[in-house]
């Protein structure tokens, strides 16, 4: 997949912009406040229908306008299609070849990006909820009825919480309390099991992009730690039905559903050291930009599509060596790379296009 032009329209800090991107890489330079984030952040929205920067599709818009509009034309396979995507009137729309397309599942499913900006160091810094979106949003992309079965399992969650805050027990509220016991130590079983296998497939696919970015002889782990204690996957759900039963009246002292797969953590270790606790920013840095190429990877293997790969302000906080093997890991996929400086990229042997911006 490939991104042969983009035109923007009061989009951020652009009022008028087009841009032709080759295949290979498009480092984009400009000093701070350039508008180079903003450039890659329309990439991605293009791509993906949504910011990777808020939720809120309003402050995409131009200050003083009261519209966005995205447009480009994908190379897909060898077929152009034209995506766009535009907020006006309070109101988002997508488009592929001037269809409006109803839902954001449809309008990505032939669409793969991966971007790392300072913002995902988070996925080592903060809480396990980070974590938790990160793998359930890679596993669905490539796997529809997991993204199916996580949805049902939220709102069966979501049910069974109100009817715990209700306070007070009756025969129905129990016999309707028991049904969702059923169904939520059904689908979470489910969801557990599927989480651990992909974890166990990203570290085999992990390891050599690791070594490359690292320059080290470390090894990186990706743990899964379950709240549901088992030791065969078997019988997961019929522990997990037995532990909502145990915990039914600390569940109801709370007012909410204290476990399961929406309370599991995924953990990050080095050499079997955590990585959250001892590993160093460099470290951390290193493991994220690992993950987002091994998500790349993932693409690849499984959705057999190329990903454009989006890279925000990362070549300052590394050396010579890991740019390079950083850009090896990026293999044949379009990407896009912003830096201030384009001596950045000083002795390394690329074949790039270099689009320079002028401060707004």
């Amino acid at each position: 997949m490939k991104l042969k032009n983009l035109r923007l329209r009061n989009f951020r800090s652009y009022e008028e912009f087009y841009f032709e991107p080759k295949r290979g890489i498009n480092i984009i330079v400009g000093k701070n406040a350039s508008g180079k984030t903003n450039l890659l952040e329309s990439i991605y929205t293009l791509l993906k229908g949504k910011s990777f920067r808020t939720n809120r599709d309003r402050e995409l818009i131009n200050f003083s306008k009261d519209f966005f509009e995205i447009k480009g034309e994908l190379d897909i396979d060898s077929l152009l299609v034209d995506y766009e995507v535009s907020f006006k009137n309070n109101k988002k729309e997508l488009k592929i070849n001037d269809n409006k397309i109803k839902n954001l599942s449809q309008y990505t499913q032939d669409t793969a990006v991966v971007v790392f900006s300072p913002k995902d160091l988070e996925l080592i810094k903060s809480g396990p909820s980070k974590r938790r979106e990160f793998i359930d949003e890679l596993i669905s992309s490539v796997n529809m009825i997991y993204g199916f079965n996580l949805k049902r399992y939220e709102k069966l969650l979501s049910d069974r919480n109100l009817l715990l805050k209700k306070k007070y027990k009756t025969y129905d509220n129990d016999l309707l309390m028991d049904v969702y016991d059923i169904r939520l130590s059904s689908l979470g079983s489910y969801i557990i099991s599927e989480r651990n296998r992909w974890i166990e497939y990203l570290n085999k696919e992990i390891e050599e992009i690791f070594y490359l970015i690292a320059n080290r002889d470390e090894k990186l782990r990706l743990r899964y730690r379950s709240n549901i204690k088992y030791e065969n996957p078997n019988e997961i759900e019929k522990i997990y039905y037995n532990e909502l039963k145990k915990n039914a009246k600390r569940d109801n002292f709370f007012g909410q559903t204290l476990i399961g797969p929406h309370r599991d953590e995924i953990v990050f270790y080095i050499d079997d050291k955590e990585l959250k606790q001892f590993g160093s920013q460099g470290q951390q840095r290193t493991v994220v930009l690992a993950l987002k190429l091994t998500e790349a990877k993932v693409y690849r293997k499984q959705k057999k599509l190329e990903p454009i790969i989006i890279l925000d302000d990362v070549f300052s906080e590394l050396d010579n060596f890991r740019r390079k093997g950083l850009l090896k890991s990026i293999g044949n996929s379009q990407s896009f790379l912003s830096t201030t400086d384009e001596l950045d990229f000083y002795n390394i042997k690329i074949e790039k296009n270099i689009k320079k911006l002028k401060s707004k």
